[in-house]
């Protein structure tokens, strides 16, 4: 999908807590911009959004530039301590249903990505992979294959970091 981005007139422009006078701004198409800032001119290409994280990369004068974007309420979460992306904290995880365990594909010590398959469960004649909810480290496996498990059973601990 495409972004539009619409740059008017002088906008307030902040970098590095440093306020830019003196700044002019050009659109050219959906994707690239001319600014004139403190008497300099400056190609502006927009290569990359990321509406979520409110993140952009742009091209400024054939240089690659990553630029995070802050709004008021960003600002002040910021300055009263929060984020608003809170990282999940799981240490451990416990089994959604009961069954039998087919495979466990993990050893403490070995890191793991959010994603990656750690164990096939069967329950109800279907095979189930349970996957790491997080990235992280593995401290403990509680399980073996063969073993028949219960709803709730504690499976394998993650490291605390």
């Amino acid at each position: 999908m495409p972004y539009k981005v619409q740059i008017e007139g002088s906008p307030p422009i902040e970098v590095d807590d440093q306020m830019l006078k003196n700044t002019d701004f050009a659109t050219i198409d959906d994707k690239h911009f001319h600014a004139i800032i403190d008497g300099l001119g400056y190609r502006i290409k927009l290569l990359k959004v990321n509406r979520k994280d409110k993140e952009m990369v742009l091209s400024i004068n054939d240089e690659k530039c990553h630029i995070k974007l802050e709004d008021d309420l960003d600002q002040l979460l910021n300055s009263m301590g929060f984020s608003k992306r809170i990282k999940r904290r799981i240490d451990k995880i416990e089994s959604p249903m009961p069954g039998l365990v087919l495979e466990v594909d993990l050893h403490p010590g070995q890191t793991v990505q959010q994603g990656d398959k750690l164990i096939i469960l069967e329950a109800m004649k279907m095979e189930n992979i349970i996957k790491s909810p997080v990235d992280g480290t593995i401290q403990e496996v509680l399980i073996k294959p063969g073993e028949n498990i219960m709803k709730g059973q504690l499976l394998i601990r993650f490291e605390n970091e």
